[in-house]
């Protein structure tokens, strides 16, 4: 005799045939709707429609549709806004100037700028001060780390300082 147990296993295992059912509160989408998808936030297209976030969000990815983003065409970038980039990571020059990361790598790919790797091409003032204190010294008065002062000075040929 078959228990209760067994027949919900075998009705869970019993794939479904014909159309996927709906819930009787879930209302099918219209092309109107599936529209508005991807034009604005998952938030507000769910209270617009008066659906869940979930669903608005299923339903995008269904069909395939990217995430809106946020586009800001009433800040324009600057020619100093425009310097910094490449000069310093990402995430500090979107700090500085107070916009995202993304907006901020997107501008500097646009412009064609490789980043930042925190390598800048030695200056001849830099390279005169080499020798003249410890590779140490050196480096923090010139934001480089002291193993490139050091490889720098050898690749030179300047001697390294001795105190006294």
């Amino acid at each position: 005799m078959a228990t209760l147990k067994s027949i919900r296993l075998y009705a869970r295992e019993r794939p479904r045939r014909g159309r996927p059912r709906r819930s009787r509160f879930q209302k099918a989408w219209t092309k109107k709707e599936e529209a508005l998808l991807g034009k604005k936030s998952d938030r507000a297209v769910a209270e617009l429609l008066g659906r869940s976030y979930f669903r608005v969000r299923k339903r995008r990815l269904q069909l395939g549709i990217g995430a809106f983003q946020k586009w800001e065409p009433s800040c324009p970038w600057t020619a100093e806004e425009d310097k910094l980039l490449g000069m310093m990571p990402d995430g500090e020059v979107a700090k500085r100037l107070g916009r995202s990361n993304v907006m901020v790598a997107a501008r500097r790919r646009k412009l064609g700028i490789v980043w930042w790797r925190g390598w800048r091409p030695w200056t001849g003032e830099e390279e005169k001060l080499l020798g003249s204190a410890s590779d140490r010294v050196i480096a923090a008065r010139l934001a480089r780390a002291e193993g490139d002062v050091a490889f720098r000075r050898k690749a030179l040929g300047v001697p390294e300082w001795c105190a006294g």
